[in-house]
């Protein structure tokens, strides 16, 4: 029997995590950069002085977000995982309005139990993406000592606190973009069982070489 599943990725919308905030499509896989500048949203930030007007959206939060219909099959599994293969990057995920994940890493793949929080019919997902800058800030500001950071020529603070790609927040061939996005697959899958780990005892193989 075929496992079911459901591709997420195409054409959703983004916007800024505050009141009256504007949507704009957004394609997943894709960032917030991307799909604003797509949407003549912001200037090309390659050109001129443009990246530095373009700094305040580092400290923005941001949600991806988009509907989808569940069909019988999917609402039949025993378990339905929503798989994520890098969420960039402080991130909570959100299905019909209940909290499904969260993640701190863009380096990790997340498989998220969301068979409970399915519907019939018509869904929603929200992906929840803070400020990576901030949360760097913050998790500086929490440390015991001070840690030097660079300025110049342009760069987002205390980068290596946080699991994101750190070219992203500024480097001499680079601008400073802190995009959030979501990359690679997404998808809901139905499963009968779930294997969470496998041990391998190398020990006993070892054993039988030596009684041969």
């Amino acid at each position: 029997m075929n496992n079911p599943r459901l591709d997420l990725k195409g054409t959703w919308q983004l916007r800024e995590d505050r009141p009256g905030s504007q949507p704009v499509p957004a394609l997943v896989p894709g960032d917030t950069y991307s799909a604003l500048l797509a949407a003549g949203r912001t200037p090309d930030p390659y050109w001129g002085k443009n990246e530095l007007n373009l700094q305040p959206l580092n400290r923005q939060d941001w949600i991806f977000s988009c509907t989808f219909e569940i069909d019988d099959a999917l609402l039949a599994a025993e378990n339905v995982y929503l798989h994520c293969d890098a969420l960039d990057t402080i991130a909570e995920v959100y299905l019909n309005g209940q909290l499904a994940g969260q993640s701190n890493n863009m380096f990790v793949r997340h498989r998220f139990s969301v068979r409970p929080l399915l519907r019939p019919g018509q869904n929603e997902i929200e992906i929840h993406l803070r400020s990576a800058e901030n949360e760097a800030r913050r998790l500086a500001a929490a440390l015991p000592y001070e840690v030097p950071c660079s300025d110049y020529p342009v760069q987002s603070p205390h980068r290596n606190l946080v699991r994101k790609v750190q070219c992203h927040a500024g480097w001499d061939w680079g601008c400073c973009l802190m995009v959030a996005g979501v990359y690679g697959e997404i998808y809901l899958a139905g499963r009968r069982v779930r294997l969470r780990f496998a041990l391998q005892d190398a020990s006993l193989f070892a054993l039988r070489l030596g009684e041969a």
